[in-house]
């Protein structure tokens, strides 16, 4: 959803009532590709922060996984697998079963590396995560952008909504994992991308695509294990007119592409259907109680996101986003962009090797380093290399090189941007949640990049 790019944005959005509870999940979604990890010798400047010594061998185990649109997914073999026990030499990892890999480590710090890819090579992601020995197992969940993975099962549903209104040509849909919309003609709707086995289902018709929603219904547990026909009556069991909460949005620059969206997610996803009303003029401003239905349940949530995106390469720059059990009125503050941050070329040998420096804060949580070309022929080459607090602790001045990995048995140069064309690298620095005036939590992301032509 796009929202007008005015230094005080307010948007109006639709939600349904759920339970209390903390619902926070972690770090904010991006548009960029995957998330991951870093891998060399280390994060060489990072300091050891206050990391415990130890000599006892501690046992990490890692899982790659399978992409999947709700929880995590089947484990998966990755291309190829390495770790590093603290700053030492990269060692190739095999499983022991399928996508699990174990290995020890005797210093307080250590790292892994797996890598996604296509048979050709022509599309391929190296993920690399430095993490302490107090992290003894780790879960990498392969993106979706991950080629020749198994991708979960899906269906589509097709059927007929009654008791629509007269002025609903439009319905927003959600299931676990899953948000879309389509258009109606006579209440005959269409969905694709449903998962498989007992799911929950969202409908929600509006006039329009950018129009408020009219009238809601969650239908629980619908067993789904291929194409089926559903009609649904939006009188029925668990239906409700929304309310509406707005959200006002600070500190956008004019000229900067702002966009927003919110969710209700279920069943511990990350992903439901869509509750945004469009762009709202900043002149109207209106709050609606939401509404006292009993339709949601524990498991349900709210989340969402408000950022600005670089107009040229399509990177979001700065993002705040927030999970809710309870609908408010969120009054949000973009962050700054990150402090010190200067991505430059460390090396064009093996591969392209980039040098990326960002200023931290007490309040850093997690650093991503993310760098990727797309040649003519299409595809990619991506790197993805993640830090977490622990590592991060008592570090002012973040300092990475992207890794040589190439002496490591079964590295493959092509999964990774070579010379010949440009390179996108981002450094993403979020902080570490904060609650809410209710029962949620938000977290801030600032990025910057940088096209480099090695």
């Amino acid at each position: 959803m796009r929202l007008t790019p005015v230094p005080i944005l307010l948007l109006s959005l639709f939600l349904v009532p759920v339970a209390c509870g903390s619902a926070y999940e972690g770090a904010p979604t991006r548009v960029e590709p995957d998330s991951g990890p870093n891998v060399d010798s280390g994060p060489e400047p990072l300091s050891d922060g206050g990391t415990t010594e130890t000599s006892t061998p501690t046992t990490i185990t890692v899982t790659t996984r399978n992409p999947t649109r709700a929880t995590l997914g089947t484990p998966v073999n990755a291309r190829w697998a390495a770790y590093q026990d603290e700053t030492g030499a990269w060692k190739a990892l095999t499983p022991m079963t399928t996508g699990t890999y174990s290995f020890t480590t005797t210093g307080p710090k250590w790292g892994v590396a797996a890598t996604c890819s296509s048979n050709d090579d022509i599309n391929a992601t190296v993920y690399v995560y430095y993490r302490t020995a107090k992290t003894t197992s780790l879960d990498i969940p392969f993106s979706q952008a991950c080629p020749g993975l198994a991708f979960p099962a899906t269906h589509t549903l097709s059927g007929t909504l009654s008791n629509i209104g007269g002025s609903a040509a439009f319905l927003s849909f959600g299931s676990a994992g899953r948000g879309t919309g389509t258009s109606l003609t006579a209440g005959a709707y269409t969905v694709d991308g449903v998962g498989d086995g007992t799911t929950d289902l969202a409908y929600g018709v509006r006039t329009a695509f950018d129009t408020p929603i009219l009238k809601m219904l969650l239908k629980r547990g619908e067993v789904i294990n291929g194409d089926k026909t559903l009609d649904i009556d939006m009188n029925g069991t668990n239906s409700f007119v929304p309310g509406s909460k707005n959200i006002v949005v600070r500190g956008a620059l004019v000229g900067e592409r702002l966009e927003g969206e919110v969710q209700l997610t279920m069943q511990g996803s990350n992903a439901g259907i869509p509750l945004e009303a469009g762009s709202v003029p900043q002149t109207a401003v209106s709050t609606f109680a939401y509404s006292t239905a009993t339709a949601t349940v524990a498991t349900d949530v709210y989340r969402g996101r408000v950022f600005t995106l670089n107009r040229d390469t399509g990177i979001v720059t700065r993002e705040i986003s927030f999970d809710l059990k309870t609908p408010i009125d969120l009054d949000l503050t973009l962050p700054p962009a990150p402090a010190g941050a200067n991505l430059t070329l460390a090396g064009t040998t093996p591969y392209v090797r980039v040098r990326t420096k960002a200023s931290l804060s007490a309040t850093t949580d997690t650093v991503l380093v993310q760098a990727h070309t797309y040649p003519d022929a299409g595809g990619g080459q991506n790197w993805s290399i993640s830090y977490d607090s622990a590592v991060l602790a008592g570090v002012t001045a973040f300092d990475d090189t992207t890794p040589d990995l190439s002496k490591v048995p079964g590295w493959n140069n092509n999964w990774v941007p070579a010379v010949g064309g440009d390179v996108t690298v981002t450094v993403s620095v979020s902080d570490t949640a904060t609650a809410l005036a209710s029962d949620g939590h938000k977290v801030q992301t600032s990025t910057a990049d940088a096209v480099l032509k090695p």
